[in-house]
This record gives C-alpha cells, structure tokens and sequence, in this order.
C-alpha cells in the first residue's frame, strides 16, 4: 500500500510539473461481495481479537469487507471499495458519532491503510484529531462551513476540500489545499492568517472569484483544472500576488486567453492548456466514428506525405475510423480559426479554401469497419497564407453529423527529438531549429540558453566533487551569464551548485523528468518591443500516444535587453 506522503505528493506534484491521474471508482461495495465468505470470527479479528489470523490469512478483498462489516452498523459511518485501489473510501458524518476516535480506537492498525480516502461531512468545530490514525489516507472534509481547528492535523503537505461553503480556513498548517468543486459562491476564509504555499482547484464552477490569492502572504503554486478561466482577472492576482508558478488546464482554451496570462507576468512560470477529461475511448467515438490528424500544420515543410500522423507536418492529413457496419461519407469540410472573445470558446473566424468558398465538398468515403485518410494539401487549402495561431477543422457527415479536431498552423517547430537537425527526404539540407520571429543575437542566445539548461537545469542535474574542485564559481557561472540575467543566474544556482553561505561551487546531485504525454510543439511570438520578448511553445500532449485524445498547452519564455546584450529571465524546457 501507499503512505499517506507518497500518495499526497504524487496528486500534487501535479501542481509543479506533472500531469493529472484519475481512477474509476466503484459507487458501491457490491464487488466485495465476489469475495469469499468471512466468518464471524474473522470479524471479530478486526476489533482486535485474532488479528494475526487475519493478517496471515485473509486478502486484500477480504480485508476490505471487514471494513465493511466494522462499520456498517455504526452511526455516522458509511464506506464504499474502490476496486482498482483495492482500498477502501470512508465517510463520516461526523455530527452524527458520538466518538469517532473511540471507534477508530477499536480498529487494528494493520487495517488502516486499506481506509484510502477519509471523507467528513457536517464538520463545524468538532474535534478531528482522529484522522491522524489514518496516516494512508486522504482526508476529504465536505460541504465545510464551520471554524474547525485544523492545527491538529499532523499532515503537513494537503488538506482536501468537497463544495467548500464558507468554513474557515485560518487554522491549516499544510503546505497545500485542494478544492474538489467550488463553486465560488463563499469567498475563501482566512487565507490571510495561514502559510499555504500551493493551491488547488479541480472543476472549479464558471466565474469564481480567485482575488483572495492575493492575499495568501506565502502563496507559491496555484494549479486549475476542470474550469472556466477569466484570464483577465487572473491576470491581476498574478501580477499583485507572490504566486510563482500558475499550471491552468481549461475547458475556455483560447491562445488569447494564454497570451493574456503571459504578458501579464512573463517571469513568471505559466503553463496553460486546455481540459481533456480522462473517458473511455468508446466515449470519444461520435456514433462510430473517429478523427484524428497531425495536430500542427507547418506549410512547406520538406517531406514526403506518410500516414504517420505524429510525422507528417506539411498539410493536414486527417485519419478516420469507422466503426460501424455500413459505409459512412463525408459530404465537406470547413476549416474556422480560434476567434475567442469571450468565455465561451468560439471558432467563428470561417477560412476560405482554394475554390473560394469556406465550404469545400469532398464526398470522401469511409467503409464500415474500416480506416481511411484524407490529405488537406496545398491544393486544397492555402496554409501559407494563414496566421499562425489555433485552428479548427470540421467534417460534415449529413444528417445534423459533425467530426472535428482542432490543430494548430505554425512557422517553427519545437523538436521532440532533443535538438537534432533535421535533414529534408533528400537529405541535402539541415534545419537549425530556433525560432524565427527572433533577431540573429535573440536566436544566439536562444541556442546557447538551451545548451546550458539541457546540460545544468534539465533531468540529471549533477557536478560531481572533481570537477566542482577544478572550477571557481565564477569559471562555472560564465556560460550561464552569457545567456541568463544575473538575478536568473542565481536564482537557477544559488543553494544548489552555489553555497549559499560562502559563494563557492559544490558537488550536486539532483534528478527531474520529462513529461511522457508531449508529443510535439511549436513556438509563436506573444510580445516584442525593442527591450523585451515574449514568446510561447505549444506543446502537443496525448495520453500514451493515443490519438483520440490530444490537447494543447503553453509554456512562456522571456527575454530583455541588459547592458550586456539579451538575456533570459525566464526559460525552462518544454518537453
């Protein structure tokens, strides 16, 4: 089984690079009963009597139903497994018990671990100090509008919270706090009074009212998910708060949205993407049918067509499968740009293809039980003369039946492959891959920025005693100076390959990771001046390359003009 920290982390880690993980829950503890019949003496194992008979001979199953049976016919307990958790979700009305400690108390230690969630409804100011007992667990309070003390919580990395309604929150002492469905109708009490760095919140409701951050003195990372995003009022509590770090999954996706964002707080760490909810692949089939293409278009990109959607960049090749037992035929396609203006995303900007219309009939058929491609080439559609940006392709079917996918129309390409040029099908030529929107000293920089970061600042971040020895901290920081602002240098340095008490270079050792789900990205300008650059990578994100479900998100970068050149104040790798 997990521990408590482990299983806390891994759901929170999440709010500093990572991605989200869901599970399939059961809504009732009917599967249990496929397990084998439990004696009454294994019962009264669970209160205390036999447990090494019940360590040495029951299952994780039939644990779970002796948790079951322990509590049913106790008041205020209710409990539910979790089959692909082989755990057990526990929920306490907790004005209803009388002494939940007393029961907890009578409950073997060996079987607390299977407890994997702690739900508590109708806390007000009850004593929750039994919770501490569960150190597997994580602790939900629900529908909380009371003045708990949560100064007893020994936890110190999350506190949970279901419909959050108005409690006060001015006793937690836990690095981060998770809001499960808020709907922002109470305002978040007594953030002023605690030292949470990390915030949560999972399918927030439409227009909440986030300006309380600002007043949260230790605030670090916040990370939504599962909602609508007023970027333009989030972008006031990014600039007058001291979060560091904002991770936005969306369901209102928009690159304006995410450009707000950026410009808003460029040194600032922003990933911002849109919402995929985990389903089943069944679930993103639209009556049998399925679409899937390349999601980014870089016109005149040298190659050869191929149905490897993944490799093929220089047009839209689109993929169907159909998967019903009579042929299907789509009647035309029309391609919208991303014209978002308000909260409801809208691809209301219609492109006009190569007959001058924004209409293009195909009559392209798929047979039953099959898969076929479609290539929306140049001659089709004029991709070269299209902004780069988001894009949108829809297929008519007949019959009220639409496909759709969005993609993206771009100039450069961020590289999955760690850098190397690229040579075109000939092989005859090589393609430095630097972005293009960039002057010839930014590009440098960008070059060199990237060496450093993938050499010192990326996955095995290492400088072993030996060559800590031969260098002096200046010797080492040269590099990093050349293309990083001093503050930067620091900042990137200090207390790891820096001592922060004498200035002097020290071994180090430390270990990152990529993130699996990127598949490919590219870059796009967000701001320039002549003394500042702001600029975004898009990156392609799939669930283990499955390409039913793909999403998009943003990673700002910046760069300023110093007396010493262009420098970076913001740079981190996107893959």
């Amino acid at each position: 089984m997990l521990n408590k920290k482990f299983f806390m982390s891994t759901a929170l880690a999440a709010m500093m690079c990572l991605s989200a993980c869901t599970h399939d829950e059961i809504e009732n503890d009917e599967t249990v009963s496929k397990a084998a019949e439990v004696t009454s003496a294994a019962v009264s194992a669970i209160d205390g009597d036999s447990a090494e008979t019940a360590d040495n001979y029951y299952s994780d199953e039939d644990v779970l139903k002796l948790l079951r049976e322990y509590f049913k016919n106790r008041d205020g307990f209710s409990g539910r497994y979790i089959e692909d958790e082989y755990s057990y979700e526990l929920t306490v009305d907790i004005g209803k018990c009388s002494d939940p400690d007393e029961v907890f108390s009578g409950l073997d230690n060996e079987y607390l671990p299977f407890i994997r969630y702690l739900r508590i409804v109708g806390l007000q100011d009850e004593d929750i100090s039994f919770v501490n007992r569960l150190t597997n667990a994580n602790v939900i309070i629900e529908d909380y509008s009371g003045n708990a003390d949560f100064s007893v919580y020994e936890d110190d990395w999350i506190l949970r919270f279901d419909n959050y309604m108005g409690g006060s929150l001015n006793t937690v002492k836990t690095e981060g706090i998770w809001f499960d469905n808020y709907s922002g109708e109470y305002p978040l009490n007594g953030l002023t009074e605690t030292e949470i760095k990390n915030f949560y919140f999972n399918d927030y409701s439409p227009n909440v009212d986030f300006s309380a951050l600002k007043d949260c003195p230790n605030i670090k990372v916040v990370w939504l998910e599962g909602g609508v995003l007023d970027a333009e009022a989030f972008a006031d509590v990014l600039k007058n708060s001291g979060i560091e770090q904002l991770v936005a999954k969306v369901t209102n996706y928009s690159e304006l949205y995410g450009d707000t964002l950026m410009k808003a707080a460029p040194t600032k760490k922003i990933s911002y993407g849109m919402y995929t909810e985990a389903t089943d692949r069944e679930k993103l089939h639209d009556g049998g049918l399925a679409l899937c293409t390349n999601i980014e278009v870089i016109p005149n990109w040298p190659e050869e067509n191929t149905t490897d959607i993944w490799t093929h960049r220089s047009s839209l090749l689109c993929r169907f499968s159909n998967y019903t037992d009579e042929a299907k035929t789509a009647e035309s396609v029309f391609i919208y740009r991303d014209n978002s203006v308000g909260v409801a995303r809208s691809f209301s900007d219609p492109m006009v293809f190569i007959n001058g219309d924004a209409e293009y009939p195909i009559n392209f058929t798929v047979d039953a039980g099959e898969t076929a491609y479609l290539d929306i080439n140049e001659e089709i559609f004029d991709f070269a003369s299209c902004e780069p940006g988001t894009y949108k392709v829809f297929f008519d079917f007949g019959d009220g039946k639409i496909l759709e996918q969005i993609f993206f129309i771009g100039l450069d390409y961020a590289s999955d492959d760690y850098w190397d040029f690229r040579e075109t099908s000939e092989g005859s030529n090589t393609y430095e891959l630097t972005p293009s929107f960039m002057n010839a000293e930014q590009q440098e920089v960008f070059s060199k920025a990237y060496s450093v970061t993938r050499d010192w600042f990326w996955c095995s971040r290492y400088l072993s005693e030996e060559e800590a020895a031969k260098l002096t901290a200046d010797e080492f920081l040269a590099p990093i100076r050349e293309v990083f602002t001093e503050d930067y240098t620091m900042q990137k340095t200090l207390g790891f390959y820096i001592n922060e008490e004498t200035g002097e270079l020290q071994a180090a050792s430390g270990d990152g990771g990529t993130n699996p789900e990127y598949q490919d990205g590219l870059f796009f300008p967000v701001y320039s001046d002549e003394n500042e650059l702001i600029f975004k990578v898009v990156e392609i994100h799939a669930h283990d390359s499955d390409l039913y479900r793909v999403w998009p998100e943003e990673d700002n970068f910046h760069m300023v003009k110093t007396e010493n050149g262009w420098r970076f104040d913001k740079f981190d790798l996107w893959y």
